[in-house]
């Protein structure tokens, strides 16, 4: 395991935080249970890379009708995101939220925390308008108006 992941799972074991090791050691996979929904949070990091990528799993798989308005959906969310992003895989339906950050140093566990909980939070806060768009063919632009204020209410709790 590299430096970087061991800090990460140094964080993780510190906030009672099971993660499970993936492939051979280049990643580690916490199952979180949320607010709104479960979801795996994956911290990735390649040996020799300068590049750490977390990532957010989300439990949902979009079906093929409903593809497009997700995809116009998590457009309009992206625009206001700095840093995150959430994607989209058109092939099988998966949505994710993903941000990379270049690592030349190994991280410290307050960085780290952020990077999780800004990717819990994320996905939590917006869990719902997504599924309002993916089950009940709500609009993309009301459903990220949704969104903004289920976000907010999160972090306003978490503070």
């Amino acid at each position: 395991m590299s430096p970087i992941l061991e800090r990460v799972q140094e964080f993780l074991t510190a906030h009672e935080l099971n993660a499970h090791p993936h492939g051979d050691g280049e990643a580690l996979v916490v199952p979180m249970t949320l607010t709104h929904c479960r979801c795996s949070v994956v911290f990735h990091h390649a040996p020799g890379a300068d590049e750490l990528v977390v990532m957010a799993m989300h439990p949902t798989i979009v079906p093929p009708e409903r593809r497009a308005a997700v995809a116009e959906f998590l457009t309009r969310l992206n625009w206001n995101l700095t840093g995150n992003r959430f994607l989209l895989d058109w092939q099988d339906g998966e949505v994710r939220l993903r941000r990379d950050v270049d690592v030349l140093v190994v991280p410290g566990t307050d960085q780290i925390g952020t990077w999780f909980y800004s990717a819990c939070l994320l996905v939590d806060g917006f869990f719902p308008a997504l599924m309002n768009v993916v089950y009940r063919g709500m609009n993309p632009a009301q459903a990220l108006e949704q969104g903004e204020a289920d976000y907010q209410k999160l972090v306003a709790r978490e503070d």
